[in-house]
């Protein structure tokens, strides 16, 4: 089960941008709550993957966001997705429950097309780092308030302090300076100029 919308969107956002995914595993290699987490980060990026595996969103608004309706319909047609809606007046939150058909489907991909094996593997990257596991958080409240706190001020970042949060990871993980693929288009961004979160993606 996946608690809220914007949980399901950060989710999302650490899958499609290997960049911010190794940005935030070495966080959590820096604050001791993961030891594996630096050798994973550096995997990241010496498989070329911010380049080879990024799937832009647009910058929209404050922030990254791509409406979730159309890929979920999909799923709920099928009879593999659940939504519930809490809230008895207005809808204050969405839950996600993934349906035992779709762990079905997954195996059945998997068998038919063994490439699929790196975003099995990504997923559940993304949901042990998500959840706190393997390492230890005081609580599961804890953790979706970092959360939180990590999505709002990436989404809320300038240009510049995208390119600046780049050069910062790069150099603490001994990449040098780091052109292009980390957090922002190729070339450095000057100031008030239109913003794509990641790539060149127009339209």
């Amino acid at each position: 089960m996946i608690r809220g919308q914007m949980k399901l969107q950060a989710l999302d956002f650490w899958l499609r941008y290997p960049d911010y995914l190794a940005n935030e595993l070495l966080g959590e290699y820096e604050a001791g709550r993961w030891a594996e987490a630096l050798g994973i980060a550096q995997r990241i990026m010496d498989n070329d993957e911010p380049r080879l595996r990024r799937w832009p969103m647009l910058r929209w608004l404050n922030g990254a966001y791509e409406p979730l309706d159309n890929a979920l319909a999909i799923l709920r047609a099928c009879g593999l997705l659940a939504i519930h809606r809490v809230g008895e007046i207005t809808v204050a939150r969405h839950d996600y429950y993934l349906l035992e058909g779709a762990f079905e489907q997954i195996d059945l991909l998997l068998q038919q097309a063994p490439g699929l094996q790196w975003y099995a593997d990504r997923a559940r990257l993304v949901a042990e780092l998500a959840a706190g596991t393997p390492r230890s958080r005081s609580t599961a409240a804890e953790m979706e308030a970092a959360m939180s706190d990590f999505f709002l001020e990436m989404f809320s970042l300038t240009p510049q302090a995208y390119w600046d949060k780049g050069q910062e990871a790069a150099r603490a993980m001994g990449w040098g300076t780091y052109s292009g693929a980390l957090f922002i288009p190729e070339d450095e961004p000057k100031a008030g100029a239109p913003v794509v979160l990641v790539g060149d993606v127009t339209g």
